[in-house]
């Protein structure tokens, strides 16, 4: 009798787990979307928030002269209202890029039809991809390449200095650091053209590592592991500023 009661309450939470699985799988979220119509001119192989973007965006006069180069990512928030907030850089390519970036985006406030999940009108969250490139200039790829490589190679040298030398040991410690630093900024340069590259997080995971920056390093882990291994993700859109 004890044996069948507890393969009756086994059966119970066998049962009662899969109907709350089931419950999961029939959760129906619907993403926002922007409200834009084509215009004339439009590129309809783009999204409308692209669209909106790249032709809302208001650079500085002479940007050619004074703009980097690179990709700014930025996350926001749209509201249950269709109101969007929170507006957030998460790779940053010049206080100009990043300002001109979200001050567009905050023009499409009111403009969306919120998210839902189960019909229910929910905030969440989107980011977008804005590439500021001068027209004939290296690609992206080129520079994140060789900016890494430069990068790479500080690393190293900074571990040889460091296995090889015998300096006192304030001093070898302030040196070893310095070079560690000096590489790093070469491998933040590359981020900033290719700021998902698993291969130049994994460098700058090393850095930080050498450097004793183990939350860092743990950061940058996370987000190559995010990458190798990509979950249902934030919906994204991609927009190219010629800067002119």
């Amino acid at each position: 009798m004890r044996k069948l009661i507890t393969v009756g309450y086994l059966l119970f939470i066998s049962l009662l787990a899969f109907g709350q699985a089931r419950e999961l799988e029939e959760t129906k979220v619907t993403p926002p979307q922007f409200n834009y119509e084509y215009e004339y001119g439009d590129n309809q192989n783009k999204s409308p928030l692209i669209n909106f973007i790249e032709k809302n965006m208001d650079l500085p006069e002479f940007a050619y002269d004074f703009l980097k180069e690179g990709v700014v990512i930025a996350y926001f928030d749209v509201n249950a209202d269709g109101t969007t907030s929170n507006f957030r850089i998460k790779n940053s390519v010049s206080r100009t890029c990043d300002r001109v970036v979200i001050e567009t985006i905050k023009k499409t406030s009111g403009k969306w039809t919120p998210g839902t999940v189960n019909g229910q009108q929910v905030g969440m969250e989107q980011k977008v991809y804005v590439y500021f490139g001068i027209p004939d200039n290296k690609t992206f790829e080129e520079k994140a390449q060789e900016y890494l490589v430069s990068g790479i190679h500080k690393y190293h040298k900074a571990i040889i200095y460091d296995e090889t030398t015998d300096d006192a040991a304030l001093k070898k410690e302030r040196k070893f650091n310095r070079k560690l630093r000096y590489s790093l900024l070469d491998m933040n340069a590359a981020s900033r053209y290719q700021p998902e590259e698993v291969a130049i997080l994994f460098w700058q995971a090393c850095v930080y590592e050498k450097m004793g920056d183990y939350n860092k390093r743990f950061e940058k882990m996370n987000e190559m592991r995010e990458l190798i291994n990509p979950g249902k993700g934030i919906p994204y859109d991609v927009a190219i500023v010629d800067v002119n």
